[in-house]
């Protein structure tokens, strides 16, 4: 499982709750930019990913649905909401 955040202290409290846990290992926490993922090593190797409330944060949604995308080495990716982005915009 990876996480990624823009927010440091979202990241660090993370790291110290999984500290705390027996899951720290199978947890990789990282911090990200709006535009880079920070997952570019790991592009092609996911089989899911779940981006909550994300979109509307991003100055630029298609970039970082794209770096999704490759990450998850697809095609295509059609998302489930888009209430800033257009379809259009993202393919």
């Amino acid at each position: 499982v990876v996480s990624v955040d823009s927010e440091p202290e979202t990241i660090e409290e993370l790291r110290e709750r999984l500290a705390r846990s027996r899951l720290s290992p199978r947890i990789d926490a990282r911090l990200c930019t709006e535009r880079e993922l920070a997952i570019e090593d790991l592009e092609g190797q996911f089989d899911f990913a779940l981006a909550v409330y994300v979109l509307h944060h991003a100055s630029d949604p298609a970039r970082l649905l794209a770096n999704l995308c490759r990450a998850l080495d697809c095609k295509e990716l059609i998302p489930h909401q888009t209430d800033s982005v257009k379809t259009e915009e993202i393919r």
